[in-house]
């Protein structure tokens, strides 16, 4: 990972990073702006439902939100209620994300790349920084965000 590189709008948007590894400050926030940065403990995301409260938690979501993963990637394309110029989104001991339902990880990492997209490249705006961080044992969480970082046009979240 390089200088600014969870602070890009270019892909990728989802990050690898051992848990043991440091970060540069310079690294982990923005040169300028107002950055927003949630930390979610995938120790407390074993399951859907779980993943659902820690996300509607760290990022404040308004009381309409449909706790499924089409309301998760509406509310994250939106975020008007936690406005900031740059958005990181940490996910420690991500080898444990979704442990209880791992088919689950990759419609997680395909809507967090949507949502990614979708501020990278708005109409009529520049973009805005949207990236996730996933720290733990890389060796077990490697394979889901490669995956996730492929062509995930195959269809959106909450479609078969």
């Amino acid at each position: 990972m390089t200088d600014a590189a969870v602070w890009t709008v270019d892909e990728p948007w989802l990050h690898v990073l051992p848990a043991t590894a440091d970060i540069p400050v310079r690294q982990a926030f923005p040169a300028a702006g107002t950055s927003a940065v949630v930390v979610l403990d995938a120790n407390r995301m074993a399951n859907t439902e779980l993943l659902f409260e820690q996300f509607d938690r760290g990022l404040r979501f308004p009381e309409y939100f449909g706790w499924n993963w089409d309301a998760l990637l509406d509310c994250l394309r939106d975020l008007s209620w936690f406005p900031a110029d740059g958005y990181l989104i940490v996910i420690t001991n991500a080898d444990r994300l979704l442990a209880d339902e791992p088919a689950e990880r990759e419609v997680l990492f395909r809507v967090l790349r949507h949502a990614a997209r979708n501020w990278a490249r708005p109409v009529g705006s520049a973009g805005v920084p949207f990236n996730v961080l996933l720290t733990g044992r890389t060796e077990l969480i490697e394979l889901g965000a490669d995956r996730a970082t492929c062509d995930d046009s195959r269809h959106e979240p909450g479609q078969p």
